[in-house]
């Protein structure tokens, strides 16, 4: 019973919402609980979920303020390397 009570406590998400909550103590700690938790955190996070953390699921909507931007970025790159004479 004991084991099944410290599986329920300790779930995917948990661990990752744990190491999260860490961050701002490991600022006090110092830089090196810091790179140490943040790579805890990244190694974790792809054992757990794997590639499905990478998936976008883009509605209409997004997908149009996306290439809005992509066409604003584009438009002033294209300003800087042929200005207007």
């Amino acid at each position: 019973m004991s084991s099944q009570i410290l599986h329920n406590q300790f779930t995917k998400e948990k661990i990752i919402n744990y190491l999260i909550t860490f961050l701002p103590i490991s600022f006090i700690m110092g830089n090196l609980a810091i790179n140490l938790n943040i790579i805890l955190l990244i190694i974790l996070s792809l054992f757990f979920f794997g590639l499905k953390i990478f998936q976008l699921h883009l509605n209409y909507l997004d997908k149009l303020i996306f290439f809005f931007f992509l066409f604003f970025v584009y438009f002033h790159i294209s300003i800087i390397i042929f200005p207007i004479k």
